[in-house]
């Protein structure tokens, strides 16, 4: 049988300083267990999940689709309508300062603040995922041309649209309101987000 050979006492203390233990505190120069809570954290920082928050207006007073205060990230802004004018309403206020006010163009138009990871396909043949006028609530994928677009910020009150390849911090507030001066008709936001 070989014999077995247990490291000295300073090579054992050695090894259990760099490797540490469970209860070690994160730390991005500490023992392997401080390092791995460290990776673990920075991580988890960069992980938010999606929320998602929709809203409707039928009348000219602004609706909160959210209004929130705190950090986080904007990713998507939308109103949708299924309207034949242009008159239905959204605005997009970040820290308190409006970063977008914009219309709707015409039937079944989308509007808004655009991530471009809610777009599938491109030219004439991309969509884009929208609330559904028929199952208020629901998504839908919807067709989506690019032919009315706008830089961020927006605030021209016209029918158009900012694609966002990057979701907009906000460190204070996120306000997303809606509104329509159409007689019958209904304005449908869509607003997703992460918090922290």
């Amino acid at each position: 049988m070989p014999e077995i050979v247990l490291p000295t006492k300073g090579i054992q203390d050695e090894i259990n300083k760099n490797v540490g233990s469970n209860a070690d505190a994160s730390s991005p120069t500490g023992s392997i267990h401080a390092k791995l809570k460290d990776i673990k954290g920075s991580l988890m920082d960069q992980i938010k999940p999606i929320r998602a928050a929709s809203g409707q207006a039928s009348s000219s007073s602004d609706v909160n689709v959210i209004s929130i205060t705190g950090k986080g990230r904007l990713h998507h802004a939308v109103l949708s309508t299924f309207v034949s004018t242009e008159n239905c309403y959204l605005t997009v206020k970040i820290d308190g300062a409006i970063v977008y006010y914009g219309r709707d163009g015409n039937t079944n138009s989308i509007s808004g603040l655009i991530g471009t990871d809610f777009i599938s396909g491109s030219g004439a043949s991309a969509i884009l995922q929208v609330l559904s006028a028929a199952q208020y609530g629901s998504t839908q994928y919807r067709p989506f041309t690019t032919n009315f677009l706008a830089t961020y910020p927006q605030t021209s009150l016209q029918a158009a649209s900012v694609l966002l390849k990057d979701p907009i911090k906000f460190n204070n507030s996120l306000q997303v309101t809606i509104k329509t001066s159409d007689a019958g008709g209904t304005a449908y936001g869509m607003v997703l987000y992460d918090l922290g």
